[in-house]
């Protein structure tokens, strides 16, 4: 899908938006410098905006990295934002997709695309509205959401259809061109959307088949051997096998002699789960380890977790257990990296920007409509003695309608932000449940089940004295390794806080500190009893007094610290001092890091307020102030 998104990209902003730009015989844009020295400052800036445009294009196609191109489309932003250009916009924040596409970046390629969708025109920029909703309907593809995905395919099938068959001028023909082998490209993902999201393998093959004819018809081989192994996924269910290999093979071939490798990973994943449906394990792992080893050439993340997730269910199926749990850990891994943990919250955060930016636009249009009115009053009456009174009225209203807009988007800029503080607190938590009850659920049982296995070991085998002692250590070394897992997993979740609340999870975290030996510990607390806070906001609390105590612990060099909750009318003071080194309270913003970082966003998160006092020598006191 990369490459052929990128033909898309070089069509839409060469042959369709600016046709003076000639592009070379072999497909790549070349830099016309001549837009640089243009005197009038408003063709300059445009023409910057798409020349900026261009080189982010051609660093991607001369094989640069991706962050080299983003410095190009950084500068075409800030001009737009300049001169307030919406069609810059546009152009500008499609190019970030697709860069975004490349490198495999779906959420940020979703959130980009929608920007896209705010700032069109559906019939001036109608290219770039199809090919964003097909973006997005991809991106979600590859983050296995197959509800999301076909919810944008459908939504790009409804708007594109009809602007095939209309009649545009010889320099939208090219355009249209490239959207109609888009509509082909789509069938194809919903059908894999279809057979490897769904498991339907009718209607996968009903796609198949409709790209098939579509591609056939303008004779794209590219397109065939794209849909090609997908297809052959869907017709092992119906146990047309010699269709299946036949199509395999094509695509595998003609992928690799035409420069496809951003496509072979996916066919060689293909060709291997096809041959472990049919229980050929040599044959799948032989084309599982190609696409594995071209995946990680290419960068494509998908694929490299597919190949894993295949390895895995190989390694399985064969008795090969030891490297299957290799497999599953490397794929669980890749898929946690591109899924990210609170997919969910993250997605209303995008939405929210979505919703926000339409919101602005609005109110954009409504305020440019109402100055368009006053000017027209404003000439009508120009000349006459009343227009210094109604001039007057109309800078007032426009004074206050700015001032009324300026109150709105800041209003707007700090729910987002709560919202986005929100989402990152609870994912951190609920990130911490999970690593928390796999490590004691999960790797915690399998440490016992080996100590178990182990154990049994001597009373059906003849140990020497040597071995029976490295034996009986390495039993020790495993009950030192369950302990040191608990206590990780409890500090993660500590069971304390979810049934006792924060005073007893306080006090059995201290106590552990203080069983370590290397620091002191004491605690008070007054006005807790028979009190209790909201579970989240105890679990906030918790990790601030946490992160603090830890700062104590890798920095002050202290051997004693008290930490005190005390609660007043309607107040909750918390204070952690220690007797350290200190520091120079003039540098506290330059030695802010994380962990600071979070304690303060945690206490905005609280709406409370926090001071640090310290001084070289002297230990430092932190005291955090929360309504309750």
């Amino acid at each position: 899908m990369k490459g052929r998104n990128a033909l898309h990209l070089f069509l839409v902003l060469v042959f369709v938006n600016f046709p003076t730009l000639k592009a070379q015989e072999s497909g790549n844009i070349y830099v016309i410098d001549s837009l640089l020295k243009f005197e009038n400052s408003f063709h300059r800036d445009t023409s910057l905006v798409v020349q900026y445009n261009i080189k982010a294009y051609e660093i991607i196609q001369n094989g640069g990295h991706v962050d080299s191109s983003l410095k190009y489309t950084d500068l075409a932003l800030s001009i737009c934002k300049k001169t307030n250009w919406r069609k810059g916009f546009v152009i500008t924040y499609f190019t970030i997709s697709e860069l975004d596409n490349v490198k495999g970046r779906y959420f940020s390629l979703i959130n980009n695309a929608l920007k896209v969708l705010t700032y069109a025109d559906k019939n001036s920029d109608w290219q770039y509205y199809a090919f964003c909703l097909r973006s997005v309907g991809g991106a979600y593809l590859w983050l296995e959401k197959p509800k999301e995905a076909l919810e944008y395919y459908n939504s790009f099938f409804s708007f594109s259809k009809n602007r095939v068959n209309q009649k545009f001028s010889t320099v939208h023909s090219k355009s249209l061109k490239t959207l109609s082998t888009t509509i082909n490209d789509a069938y194809t993902e919903i059908g894999i959307v279809n057979i490897k999201l769904l498991n339907e393998g009718k209607k996968a093959l009903e796609n198949f088949e409709i790209a098939s004819k579509r591609y056939a018809a303008i004779k794209d081989s590219f397109g065939l051997a794209y849909l090609g192994s997908y297809k052959a996924l869907a017709l092992e269910k119906f146990l047309r096998n010699k269709e299946a290999e036949t199509g395999l093979d094509f695509s595998i071939n003609y992928l690799k002699n035409h420069n496809g490798e951003y496509l072979l990973g996916d066919a060689y994943n293909n060709a291997s789960q096809y041959y472990l449906k049919l229980k050929n394990f040599d044959k799948a792992e032989e084309y599982a380890l190609l696409a594995r080893n071209i995946a990680e050439k290419t960068g494509v993340f998908f694929s490299i977790r597919d190949a894993n997730k295949i390895l895995y269910e190989i390694n399985k199926a064969d008795g090969r257990y030891k490297d299957a749990l290799e497999h599953h850990i490397l794929y669980s891994a890749i898929k946690d990296s591109m899924s990210e943990v609170n997919f969910e919250d993250k997605m209303k955060v995008i939405r929210y920007e979505f919703d926000t930016e339409n919101q602005k636009q609005e109110l954009e249009k409504k305020i440019l409509e109402n100055q368009k009115k006053n000017y027209l009053i404003y000439s009508l009456l120009f000349g006459m003695v009343a227009a210094l009174v109604i001039g007057f009225i109309v800078i007032r209203n426009m004074n206050y309608k700015r001032k009324l807009t300026e109150k709105e988007m800041e209003r707007l800029q700090q729910e987002r932000q709560l919202l986005a503080t929100n989402s990152v607190l609870k994912g951190q938590e609920e990130e911490r449940s999970r690593l928390a009850r796999d490590l004691h659920d999960g790797l915690g049982g399998l440490l016992s089940g080996i100590k178990l296995n182990l154990s049994s070991i001597p009373g059906n085998v003849v140990l020497s004295n040597q071995n029976a002692q490295v034996f009986s250590k390495t039993i020790t070394q495993l009950d030192n390794a369950i302990t040191e897992l608990r206590r990780v997993a409890h500090s993660m979740l500590p069971e304390s806080l979810l049934k006792f609340g924060l005073k007893d999870a306080i006090s059995d975290y201290c106590e552990g500190i203080n069983q370590a030996g290397k620091l002191k510990i004491h605690f008070q607390t007054f006005g807790l009893d028979g009190f209790n806070l909201e579970q989240s906001t105890e679990i906030t609390l918790y990790r601030i007094i946490q992160e603090l105590l830890n700062n104590v612990i890798k920095h002050a060099e202290a051997s004693e610290a008290f930490v005190q909750i005390v609660r007043t009318e309607g107040t909750l003071t918390i204070t952690v001092e220690d007797d350290g080194k200190g520091f120079d309270s003039s540098k506290l913003r330059e030695l802010k890091g994380i962990g600071i970082n979070n304690i303060e966003n945690r206490v905005e998160y609280l709406k409370g307020k926090m001071e640090i006092q310290t001084e070289s020598g002297k230990g430092t006191s932190t005291i955090i102030e929360i309504k309750v």
